[in-house]
This record gives C-alpha cells, sequence and structure tokens, in this order.
C-alpha cells in the first residue's frame, strides 16, 4: 500500500488532500487488510443479485458493470456483517447480503453516467443556477473583452459558483464542487474553455444541458424467491445443508432495515 502515501488529488484545496492521506486512506487500508484476512473464510450469498441485473440492465457499461457491482456488494456486506444475518454449515459461515447493503452501493452510483450520486446532485442544482442560452456571447466577452466571470449568466468557475451554494445544501458538499465540475467535464455534461488563462477553469452547460435521472434499485420479491429457489435452496444446483427457514426468516427480517441515504453523508470524494 506504499502508492496510498504519495497519492495526490488534483483541485482539491491543500487541507483537503492532507485530510485524505493522514486520515482516510490509513482508514481505508485498515479495511483492506481485514477483508485480505478474512475473505476466504466466509461466503456471501446474495439473494438481490437478480435484482442487480435488472439494474444494470441498459447501462452504457452494463457487462462490466455486471461483474464489478455484485463484487462491491459482497464488499459492503462483509464490512456490514453482523451475526443474525450469517448462518454456519459445518466450518462454513455464510454472510446473507441484505437489502441496506446493496441499496448502499446503488447509492453511489449512477451506472448510466459514471457520476457519483453527489456530482448528479450538484448537476441538477447546477442547471437551475447557470444559464446556457448565450454561451458563446459570455465566453467571447470574459475571454476578449476581460469580463468579469460574475456578472456573466453562461459562465462560471469554481470560485463563483461556490459563492452561490448556501449553507443549507444538503445533497452535495460545496468543498467538492471542483471534483464535480471534473466528473462532469470528463463526461460530457460541461464545456471547458482552454483560452481562459486567469486562476481556475471557465466552465459553462452544455446547449442540451437537462436534468440527470437517478438510477434506483427496485428490489423484487419475485425475483428474490425465484433466484434463491434456484440458486440456494434446490437440492441440484444449491449450497448442500443450508438451512432454508433460517435462511428465509433472515430474509424476511432484513426487509425492515432502514434505506440508505448517500445523499447526506460526508463520504470521500474517490468513492
Amino acid at each position: 500500500f506504499n502508492f496510498m502515501e504519495n497519492i495526490s488529488v488534483p483541485n482539491v484545496e491543500a487541507n483537503y488532500r492532507k485530510h485524505l492521506i493522514e486520515d482516510e486512506l490509513p482508514y481505508l487500508r485498515s479495511h483492506i487488510e481485514k477483508l485480505a484476512g478474512i475473505g476466504e473464510e466466509y461466503h456471501i450469498i446474495n439473494p438481490y443479485f437478480p435484482c442487480l441485473m435488472e439494474w444494470v440492465k441498459g447501462a452504457d457499461n452494463a457487462r462490466r458493470s455486471a461483474t464489478q457491482i455484485p463484487d462491491l456488494v459482497k464488499v459492503v456486506s462483509l464490512l456490514m456483517m453482523k451475526p443474525e444475518n450469517c448462518v454456519c454449515i459445518g466450518e462454513q459461515v455464510f454472510i446473507i447480503s441484505t437489502p441496506f447493503d446493496n441499496q448502499m452501493v446503488a447509492q453511489m452510483f449512477n451506472l448510466n453516467t459514471g457520476l457519483s450520486l453527489e456530482a448528479i446532485n450538484f448537476y441538477n442544482w447546477l442547471i437551475t443556477k447557470v444559464d446556457n442560452t448565450d454561451i458563446a456571447s459570455d465566453v467571447e466577452a470574459v475571454i476578449e473583452q476581460n469580463f468579469r466571470v460574475d456578472n456573466c449568466k453562461n459562465v462560471f468557475t469554481v470560485g463563483t459558483i461556490k459563492r452561490h451554494v448556501g449553507p443549507g445544501t444538503k445533497t452535495f458538499q460545496r468543498a467538492h464542487v471542483s471534483d464535480y465540475c471534473f466528473q462532469l467535464y470528463e463526461e460530457g455534461l460541461l464545456d471547458k474553455y482552454d483560452d481562459y488563462h486567469k486562476s481556475g477553469n471557465l466552465y459553462s452547460l452544455t446547449e442540451n444541458a437537462a436534468e440527470l435521472e437517478k438510477q434506483r434499485l427496485i428490489i423484487n420479491d419475485e425475483l428474490v424467491e425465484s433466484y434463491m429457489d434456484k440458486n440456494v435452496y434446490s437440492s441440484d444446483y444449491g449450497i448442500e445443508g443450508i438451512p432454508v427457514d433460517l435462511v428465509k426468516n433472515i430474509i424476511q427480517n432484513s426487509k425492515t432495515e432502514p434505506t440508505p441515504t448517500v445523499d447526506n453523508s460526508k463520504l470521500p470524494s474517490w468513492i
């Protein structure tokens, strides 16, 4: 893990970069070491696997997501495991993933855009604050006529847009606006103007800017039951000796767990 010590986070204030290196990365390292040590001792059963597969359908990177997303759920299930969600068969321990585990992963990622949920929330807020009807005129005024960006409705910098973020904003973090803008630019949702040579980047919305929808993971009980009957409970293809009634009770009891709300969580920018 020596590479973590030299990590650099572009467009992030020095103090926040120091926080990532000194606080967040050691925490991540300890979790990786923990999983490396215990991962082989446990088997993960995710009853909601078919729901995840329905969720990734139609995504731009569906094939890759179909392999990566379930693995992320396994990691979350390991980190969130509770004794009441485990069953033992001899020396083998099986962890039953919960709707919470799956929804947590689903809320961290938007499959169709590759954006974090906070970046999507920022973008949907941004299109209510910035115009896109006369972009060319504002770009010319700023770059060629030295017009103040603050006085423009169609272009902005990280600094100018931050001044519009109020203290009551809960769905994204003001400190990460630079990261959001970079993500949005990389995904083709913002335009950047390289002829602007002052501090910071000059951005605008694209001409076809529109609100982004958040992909929702739907828990379908019929899909769950059919998947478990065939792949876990079945005497032909299932897990030998699995206590069916106990697993069914675990699944039933997990329905009462609260839905995770990542919108308001202070997640590190690399999530």
